[in-house]
C-alpha cells in the first residue's frame, strides 16, 4: 500500500469497499474523479516542460541551452536601390531611319580598289567611312562621317534629270545600292565644291558604286575637272551599257500632247438633253476627250457602245 506522509486515507478507502447507492451518482463520480487526479499530482514530483524544439545535445551551445535552438527573428531585406533610367544619346537626324545593324560606323573588310574590279583608276587616297542615311537622287545622297552629315554626289556620272520615266528610277537603283549600308568615301581632287558637296568615289560591299550606275544604265558618264582620273573608265562602261539598250538607254513611250479641256470627267455630269450638248457634234466631242482621259463613257452618252455618241442628235 502507498503510503502518504500527510494523508491517511484508509478510513476513505474502507468506505469505497462498501457499495452504496449514493457512489454511482453523477455528481459523486465527477468528486471521485477530481480526488484522484489531486492525489496523482501530489504524488508525482513537478517537471518543468522545457520551451523551444527539442535537439540532441550540442556542445556549440550554452550549458544552459544546450538541446535547444533559441528563437532569432529573420532580417527583412532591404529594399533594392531605385535604379536612375540611362538617357537615350541623341543621334544625328536620319540615323534612326537605317538599320542597327548599320548605326555604328567602322571600317569594313573592304577589297583595295586597285584589287578591285574596275576600280583600279581610283588615286591612292584615304578611305573615309561613312553611313548612307538619305538618297535624294540617282548620283547624290547623304551620309554621316563621325557626327555630321555630308552631302555626297557620284564623281564622274550623272543621272538622268527631269526624266519622269528614267529619273525616279535611277534614284530606286541608287537607293538598293547604298541606302542603309556602311560606304568608303574617296576623294580626287576636290574636296568640297562649290555647292559645299563632296564629290566622292564609293565603294559599298566591295562595288565600285560609281561604275556600277553606270554599267546599270541608270546614270551616263559626265566628266568634271579636275576629277578626271576614272573618266575613261566609266565612258567605256556607258558604252557597254548602250550597246546593251539597258536602263536610260531602253527605248521609252512617247506620250502626245493632253487634249484641251472639253468637259469634266470625274463623274456622270451630263446627258444627250439640249441643256447639256446643243448637237451630236459636242456629245461626240466630250465622249472622245473623256476616253482619251482613261475615264471612258462616264457619262452613258455610248448606250449601244458602238463609238457614237447621243445618236437622237443626229440628223
Amino acid at each position: 500500500m502507498i503510503n502518504f506522509p500527510y494523508l491517511n486515507i484508509l478510513p476513505f478507502m474502507g468506505w469505497l469497499m462498501k457499495p452504496s447507492p449514493e457512489l454511482f451518482r453523477p455528481a459523486t463520480l465527477i468528486a471521485l474523479t477530481s480526488l484522484l487526479l489531486a492525489l496523482a499530482a501530489c504524488a508525482s514530483p513537478a517537471t518543468p516542460t522545457p520551451t523551444g524544439i527539442p535537439l540532441a545535445p550540442s556542445t556549440d551551445l550554452p550549458p544552459a541551452t544546450a538541446g535547444f535552438i533559441p528563437f532569432t527573428a529573420t532580417p527583412s531585406p532591404s529594399p533594392r536601390p531605385l535604379q536612375t533610367p540611362t538617357p537615350i544619346p541623341t543621334r544625328p537626324l536620319g540615323l534612326e531611319r537605317i538599320p542597327p545593324a548599320a548605326r555604328t560606323i567602322l571600317p569594313t573588310a573592304l577589297i583595295p580598289p586597285t584589287l578591285l574590279p574596275g576600280a583600279e583608276c581610283i588615286p591612292d587616297n584615304p578611305l573615309v567611312m561613312a553611313v548612307v542615311v538619305e538618297i535624294l537622287s540617282g548620283d547624290t545622297f547623304k551620309a554621316i562621317i563621325g557626327e555630321t552629315t555630308y552631302t555626297v554626289r557620284y564623281i564622274g556620272i550623272q543621272a538622268p534629270q527631269n526624266d519622269r520615266t528614267n529619273t525616279p528610277k535611277s534614284t530606286l537603283a541608287n537607293a538598293r545600292l547604298l541606302f542603309g549600308k556602311t560606304v568608303a568615301l574617296i576623294k580626287d581632287e576636290t574636296d568640297i565644291d562649290e555647292n559645299g558637296t563632296l564629290p566622292r568615289y564609293v565603294l559599298v560591299e566591295n562595288t565600285f558604286a560609281n561604275l556600277e550606275m553606270v554599267k546599270l544604265g541608270m546614270a551616263a558618264a559626265h566628266p568634271a575637272f579636275p576629277d578626271t582620273y576614272c573618266d575613261d573608265t566609266f565612258a567605256l562602261a556607258e558604252s557597254d551599257a548602250q550597246g546593251d539598250i539597258t536602263g536610260m538607254w531602253a527605248p521609252t513611250p512617247t506620250y502626245g500632247p493632253k487634249p484641251a479641256f472639253v468637259c469634266k470627267c470625274d463623274r456622270d455630269r451630263y446627258s444627250c438633253s439640249k441643256r447639256d450638248f446643243y448637237n451630236q457634234r459636242a456629245a461626240q466631242a466630250c465622249f472622245t476627250y473623256c476616253n482619251i482621259l482613261g475615264a471612258g463613257d462616264v457619262h452613258g452618252l455610248d448606250r449601244d457602245g458602238d463609238g457614237i455618241a447621243c445618236k437622237s442628235k443626229l440628223p
